[in-house]
């Protein structure tokens, strides 16, 4: 197989696109958390830019798959902007659910 070739591209969209684990965010069981594993969590100063970061991702990506003409590649790279959009919706999750401070902006 070529690499570039068009069958290089179907396997490894189709590969991409059969590996995708789907799942709700909101399913997941959150463990409690001690003492100290919060207070590590809650110390760590940049989780507002991590959601920050993560959001405008999945929203560049998305905007970026829509001017795909290939449909398997635009597939492919509609997931991957799902993907980084479920990023930041677990972010926004695990600093809800663990109480840590990061404004939305």
């Amino acid at each position: 197989m070529k690499i570039g070739s068009d069958e290089h591209k179907q396997r490894f969209c189709n590969a991409f696109i059969a590996s995708h684990c789907r799942f709700d965010p909101e399913s997941l069981a959150w463990p409690d958390l001690d003492a100290a594993a919060l207070e590590r969590l809650r110390g760590i100063p940049f989780w507002q830019e991590v959601l920050y970061t993560e959001r405008r991702a999945g929203a560049i990506v998305a905007a970026y798959a829509a001017t795909i003409a290939d449909p398997l590649v635009r597939e492919a790279v509609m997931l991957q902007g799902f993907e980084e959009a479920r990023h930041a919706e677990l972010l926004r999750l695990m600093i809800r659910r663990y109480g840590v401070t990061a404004e939305e902006r």
